[in-house]
């Protein structure tokens, strides 16, 4: 697989803002540096010299993924552009298109092609889609008031929000990336993601609590440098937690989801649950019409069904 492939799978891979942010708190602001997500800086340094020095695959594969992104670029003319209440008007995971996978792609791709090229324009296109989502909160569907296990905006944070945590942290050497703007955007993340990712997590056992998990725990790494922060939760517990105790409290939910015992059925829909001995997982084996138990999936419209839950 070659490197432009693995960039291209990385990306795929898938702000309620309290205004009164003192000099104190920013200061306050530890200049702790990530080595990325999915990708490092170094690596991505590697392979921008390599590309430079016109070495093949990355020559090419820099190119064609940085085509891709422009391509991209292009199409955000027609995004409508997001700001304050945010209503989930259908089921479609691109309701918005910021926190479709397109719009994972882009942010996280612009900050990808701002490593391989040194073109600030890429910085910056990241560093605004980033912070255009720090006004926004809401996220209910449309005739619903609460969290509810049928809220399609959760689930489109839990998987749209966190390629937005990828990109700015591949803006940390950036001069142009701020501390303000990265605790602008903690405080989205904090205060209007987590609550209802958390909530998934600790409830669902498909595809919903996967996702919830993970951006959790993405979320709560990302503030490691606020220690003295709380994570709060309302649903199903009340509860505050540091980053750190969110990152441990999510990552093991993640492991146990997996768990066929009893006290680990949380909310699934079939008599059986978990990760099978033969691989199976019922929860996703019954959006499609082959029996949960059973040794294979036997209809193409099954696998095709788990496919698209997993990607």
């Amino acid at each position: 697989m070659n490197n432009y492939v693995l960039i291209y799978v990385s990306i795929c891979l898938s702000v309620l803002l309290n205004a009164n942010l003192t000099a104190r708190t920013v200061n306050e602001c530890r200049n702790t540096q990530h080595k990325g997500f999915l990708v490092s800086t170094e690596e991505l340094t590697r392979i921008s010299e390599m590309a430079s020095k016109k070495i093949k695959p990355h020559y090419t594969n820099v190119n064609s993924f940085l085509t891709y992104i422009n391509n991209l670029i292009a199409q955000t003319k027609e995004w409508t552009e997001l700001s304050g209440e945010i209503v989930i008007r259908s089921g479609s995971s691109s309701d918005p298109i910021q926190l479709s996978s397109d719009g994972g792609k882009l942010v996280y791709g612009a900050a990808i092609a701002w490593h391989l090229t040194n073109d600030a324009k890429y910085a910056e296109l990241t560093k605004k889609l980033i912070l255009d989502l720090t006004d926004t909160y809401g996220y209910s569907n449309k005739d619903w008031n609460k969290i509810h296990e049928g809220a399609q905006g959760i689930l489109n944070l839990a998987c749209g929000a966190t390629p937005y945590i990828f990109a700015a942290d591949l803006l940390e050497d950036w001069e142009g990336w701020s501390e303000y703007d990265k605790i602008i955007f903690q405080k989205w993340l904090r205060d209007t993601v987590y609550p209802r990712v958390a909530w998934s997590s600790r409830t669902r056992k498909n595809n919903w609590g996967v996702a919830g998990s993970f951006s959790a725990a993405a979320i709560a790494y990302y503030l490691m440098d606020q220690p003295n922060w709380k994570l709060e939760e309302f649903n199903p517990y009340v509860v505050k937690l540091s980053p750190q105790e969110a990152f441990n409290v999510h990552n093991y939910y993640q492991i146990k989801r997996q768990s066929t015992a009893d006290d680990w059925k949380m909310d699934a829909k079939t008599f059986i649950w978990g990760i099978q001995p033969n691989g199976a997982i019922p929860e996703e084996i019954r959006r499609g019409s082959d029996p949960v138990n059973g040794d294979y999936l036997a209809s193409e419209g099954g696998w095709d069904q788990i496919y698209y839950d997993l990607y």
